[in-house]
């Protein structure tokens, strides 16, 4: 039960794998229906599985319980049948009637033959009027079960005692067979059919009270005396003649040997020939007549009787039902579910038969013809009868409700998941109904356009705070680059000063270079001409050399100041420095020309 559970579970968890699988490419609507899907699907398949599986448990120990309690009510029924079987026979053998008819029967048989003047010879109107039965009547029925007919000669009486009464009571008998019973006596004015006339419709009542399939009575010397329904082994010897090595012969012996009044013994079911092959049980008991056996009584087991109790189906469903095996395997009761006779011709061969045989009691689950069973088993308790019974059911009939029960489950499940697919549907788009408007905002804030309104706030969830945020950033971006467009002005306008600035000091530079190498070519003419003042000139050259370096230095200085342009500032800052060293040193050179011209 619970892997029927599990299939449809995992096919949801193959779904959700399948989802996580491609998560990356789902959308959130998507993702969070898949989410509430399969939270509810696993749920209710939990939990359906596990309620399943505890049902069918309780289903079963419930059956089980109910299964064992039948089969202990069939047992007792069984056990008490066969023991009212056995007491009934008793005191029908104990009683002053049955023993007075088993007496005069027995007698009337003995003499029979010499009260009555009736060729009996094959070929004779008796003789032929018995074998006629037989082709006639026996055979078509006999092949009809499936039994060989072994030919008229096979079955014919062979006392001339047994051929007289089979043609007065079946061969001539004006009632059809299987009614043969309701011919009370023979026209023939003899003992025999007098009491006849006399215990037979006492004996024929009881039969028909109590089910009895039929009842005989025996003589000492094993010759069936009396019978109700007059079948073929009537008026036949059960010592020697064609039935003394069936099960009916053995019982009537072992009632024949026994000196105890009231002792009764039990042959199990076979197929017994003069029933048309039809399984047979006998209970035999000695009778006594003024304190001496003069024979026996026996019942042919009542099959329908058995079968009735057997069959009950109360409590046992479309499936159920209980059946007697016996120690061959073989069944002693019918199949319900037969149509044809299953005594000793169905089996059950598993182990619960085996386990029963070994005295053991309880249930089990077996599988027979492909179908799962359960099968409560117990050994019988009947003296001469090594018989037990089985209650089986089929294990799917115990658990349906519990399937039943699952079937509500997923059906109620595939409810719940499509109403779980609607609520998710609803409560996904109210969810990610302000995501697409953030999307589109960032998408233009990635385009460049600042320019959109602020997005509205619907709620005050992550949602709503995401859209907040989204504002914002919209807001902050909007100021930055309005601050950096001014900053831009600014730089660009400085830039502009900057440039006309370095222009003007480049000029200037080029002019006090201009300068320098006119003050150089004058020193050098100077040089030549004031040899002669070489020591009052000495200090001059010094001066001229101080000015040389302050010339080159001035030169380091414009070079700096070019290099310097590439970064404003501090070219800027460099240039104002050279500019004011530049003056110095100008004014250094007024006065070294001034001195210069004072020489000259």
């Amino acid at each position: 039960m619970l892997t029927t559970f599990l299939i449809p579970f995992a096919a949801v968890a193959l779904a959700v794998a399948g989802l996580w699988a491609f998560r990356k490419h789902l959308t959130i609507k998507l993702k969070l229906i898949a989410l509430s899907v399969s939270i509810g699907l696993g749920s209710i398949y939990v939990i359906g599985a596990v309620a399943t599986n505890q049902a069918s448990d309780a289903l079963l120990a419930e059956r089980e319980q109910g299964l064992e309690a039948i089969l202990a009510s069939r047992k007792t029924q069984i056990e008490d049948y066969m023991g009212f079987i056995k007491e009934q026979l008793t005191n029908f053998s104990q009683n002053r009637s049955i023993s007075e008819a088993t007496y005069h029967f027995s007698e009337a048989f003995g003499y029979l033959d010499s009260e009555v003047d009736i060729d009996t010879q094959p070929g004779s109107p008796a003789y032929n009027a018995v074998a006629g039965y037989y082709d006639s009547q026996f055979k078509p029925r006999a092949e009809e079960n499936g039994q060989t007919y072994r030919g008229a000669a096979a079955y014919v009486p062979r006392s001339s005692t047994g051929v007289i009464l089979q043609s007065w009571y079946i061969a001539n008998n004006p009632n059809a067979v299987g009614e043969k019973l309701n011919l009370d006596q023979h026209e023939a004015m003899v003992q025999y059919n007098v009491h006849h006339g006399k215990h037979h419709p006492q004996i024929r009542r009881f039969l028909e009270s109590f089910g009895y399939y039929d009842i005989f009575l025996f003589d000492n010397d094993g010759n069936l005396t009396y019978s109700v329904f007059k079948e073929t082994d009537y008026a036949t010897n059960f010592v020697t003649g064609p039935y003394k090595d069936t099960n009916f012969g053995s019982v009537v012996r072992q009632a024949l040997a026994s000196n105890t009044p009231g002792e009764v013994f039990v042959e199990d079911f076979a197929f017994y020939e003069p029933s048309y092959g039809n399984p047979a049980a006998f209970f035999g008991a000695p009778v006594f007549y003024n304190g001496s056996k003069v024979g026996c009584a026996v019942f042919q087991a009542p099959v329908d009787n058995i079968n009735a109790a057997m069959n009950e189906t109360a409590g046992l469903g479309e499936t159920g039902q209980t059946l007697l095996v016996g120690q061959d395997k073989t069944l002693r009761s019918q199949d319900r579910f037969s149509d044809e006779g299953t005594i000793l011709t169905a089996s059950r061969d598993n182990a619960a038969v085996a386990a029963l045989f070994t005295g053991e009691y309880g249930n089990q689950q077996l599988e027979e013809n492909g179908t799962t069973k359960l099968i409560a088993f117990a050994p019988l308790e009947i003296a001469g009868l090594n018989w037990g019974v089985l209650a089986e059911i089929d294990l799917a009939e115990v658990t349906a409700p519990a399937a039943a029960l699952q079937a509500q489950l997923m059906f109620i499940g595939l409810g719940i998941a499509a109403l779980v697919c609607v609520v998710g549907w609803f409560f996904s788009v109210k969810l990610v109904r302000p995501i697409p408007p953030i999307l589109e905002r960032a998408r233009q804030i990635a385009d460049g356009d600042l320019s959109g309104e602020a997005l509205k706030i619907t709620s005050q969830d992550e949602m709503g705070k995401l859209t907040e945020s989204m504002n914002a950033m919209t807001g902050a971006l909007r100021s930055l680059i309005e601050e950096v467009s001014v900053a831009s002005q600014e730089v660009a306008a400085a830039s502009t000063e900057i440039a006309a600035s370095s222009d003007e000091i480049a000029r200037g530079m080029n002019e006090q270079t201009s300068q320098v190498h006119q003050v150089s070519s004058a020193v050098e003419e100077m040089s030549a001409s004031i040899v002669e003042v070489a020591r009052k000139s000495a200090d001059a050259a010094s001066s001229a050399e101080r000015s040389g370096k302050t010339a080159t230095e001035g030169g380091e200085v414009v070079s700096q100041t070019i290099d310097g342009m590439e970064a404003i500032s501090e070219a800027v800052s460099a240039s104002a420095r050279s500019v004011e060293e530049l003056g110095k040193r100008g004014e250094q050179i007024g006065q070294i020309i001034e001195v210069i011209n004072d020489i000259a």
